[in-house]
């Protein structure tokens, strides 16, 4: 029988405090540098495992700034043109 969504908020709940609580734990044995590995594993395994990578930081660095970047190739007139042409099609 499937579950409710509440039912199934619940359980994500009780499984997500589950999750706190161990992960508060290896804090305590083994510090920041042992809860990264953790993390670190975890994310692994969740994308091992078909999911996406839940990271929002990334090592990229913009460093081209705004005024030193090149003037847009097109033509935003024909492309605007093409995309309604295309958007009625």
């Amino acid at each position: 029988m499937k579950k409710s969504p509440t039912e199934t908020n619940n359980m994500v709940d009780i499984e997500a405090q589950r999750c706190f609580d161990s992960l508060q734990y290896v804090m305590r044995q083994h510090g920041t540098e042992g809860a990264s590995a953790l993390l670190q594993r975890l994310n692994d395994r969740l994308q091992g495992l078909g999911g996406a990578n839940p990271s929002i930081n990334t090592p990229y660095v913009n460093t081209i700034t705004p005024n030193e970047e090149p003037a847009y190739p097109g033509d935003l007139e024909i492309e605007h043109t093409l995309e309604s042409i295309l958007r009625w099609n």
